[in-house]
């Protein structure tokens, strides 16, 4: 017996060997000479060998003793010569011994590490749930691979715990055993998503410096535009009045008469001044004078409404308003709408001094520049003071390119 069984009945964790004849009694024992009668021919691994003479190794599922003790059998055929069945040859391990194995193994808390064989039955598994073992995985992915490839990998959600896992699989030499190893997506990703974490909190305050800086730096380009315009506007604007400035009447007029050529629409032009106004300021004073040119500025604010309108202070006591696209006759009314606005304030303030209005047309074109119609409106005023003061004289509506008249 000694030499029938050798060392391997004494290893740690093995049980018994026994031979079993063709009808399943137990002819030899590992531990015993004189072995007790009993007989296995209903078991799986008797009944697989007795059918099939090309099994080979056959590893049981899972079973329990009646001391509790969970083992699984190992048997080989016995064949005669000729063939024939002749008995089974079955020894059983300790399911310890796989749980010392796994214990030794590091293992992350929601990893897993899997013995099975080929029909899906768990040998061993950690985490180690003594319910779970003998249970059947066939249904996991790695039975899309098994037997065909003796290894792989995949990425699935675990049958027994729901766990997402990235398993890795080596069927184990020749045998029907399978050792499977998973390791828990999040684990894998922990660092990625940590970097990932760092790198998107990197770049948000990134964008959240670019932003702020592209707002502030809008807010102050914007603040530049404002004052620039402003700056701009008080350019061409007189203090006084807040009508537009020579600078601002020059400047218009060349662009207007520019216009006018083109389109070959009429430009209008009036020319005011204020009637004895250095007798009035010797009179009042100066303040006072003041007070006049500003109610003077708004009477024309007030009338000269379109947006191409421009009414500015000329010079001193005298003003102007240009009317682009306006013929002569819409520039008289324009001048009487003047008169009559300050006849107005005259009756609440006698003392308010008259107004000279002097009005000219022209078509811009030919041998006409801009000049031409400052000098015909400078003319009509000229008569309307030599008149007697206190009226509106006005030169020629010239439709065509005729000579400049005054009336």
């Amino acid at each position: 017996q000694a030499v029938l069984f050798d060392h391997s009945a004494s290893a740690k964790d093995l049980g018994s060997i026994q031979v079993l004849d063709a009808a399943g009694d137990v002819k030899l024992d590992s531990r015993t000479l004189a072995p007790r009668s009993k007989n296995f021919a209903d078991r799986d691994f008797f009944r697989i060998h007795q059918s099939q003479s090309d099994q080979g190794l056959f590893i049981s599922s899972p079973w329990v003793t009646q001391d509790g003790e969970y083992l699984i059998s190992l048997s080989r055929r016995l064949t005669a010569h000729d063939g024939s069945f002749r008995g089974v040859v079955v020894g059983s391990i300790s399911l310890s011994y796989f749980h010392k194995l796994f214990r030794k193994l590091r293992v992350g808390p929601r990893d897993s590490m899997a013995l099975f064989d080929l029909d899906g039955k768990i040998l061993m598994r950690v985490p180690f749930d003594v319910e779970q073992i003998g249970q059947s995985i066939q249904s996991s992915s790695a039975f899309r691979y098994l037997p065909h490839d003796p290894s792989g990998a995949y990425t699935s959600r675990s049958v027994l715990d729901g766990i997402e896992r990235l398993y890795i699989f080596q069927q184990i030499g020749t045998r029907p055993l399978v050792i499977s190893e998973g390791r828990a997506l999040d684990g894998i990703y922990a660092d990625w998503r940590q970097h990932v974490r760092l790198i998107g909190s990197a770049m948000a305050a990134l964008v959240v410096f670019a932003t702020l800086t592209m707002l502030y730096l809008a807010t102050a380009l914007r603040r530049q535009a404002a004052a620039e315009n402003a700056l701009a506007l008080l350019a061409l604007t007189d203090g006084l009045t807040n009508l537009g400035n020579r600078r601002h009447f020059d400047k218009t007029l060349v662009s207007e008469w520019r216009r006018g050529q083109r389109d070959r629409t009429p430009i209008s032009l009036l020319m005011i001044d204020v009637d004895h106004f250095k007798a009035y300021n010797d009179a009042y004073g100066h303040q006072a004078g003041d007070a006049v040119l500003a109610t003077v500025a708004k009477c024309i604010a007030n009338c000269a409404r379109r947006t191409s309108d421009l009414g500015a202070r000329y010079g001193g006591e005298e003003f102007s308003i240009l009317l682009p696209g306006a013929t002569l006759p819409a520039a008289l009314e324009t001048a009487q709408q003047i008169r009559d606005e300050l006849t107005l304030l005259r009756k609440a303030q006698p003392n308010l001094p008259t107004l000279s209005i002097g009005a000219a047309c022209m078509i811009p074109g030919g041998s006409f520049v801009e000049s031409d119609l400052i000098r015909t409106a400078d003319i009509s005023l000229y008569d309307a003071k030599k008149s007697g003061r206190d009226c509106i004289s006005f030169g020629a509506d010239l439709p065509s390119w005729g000579d400049v008249k005054a009336a």
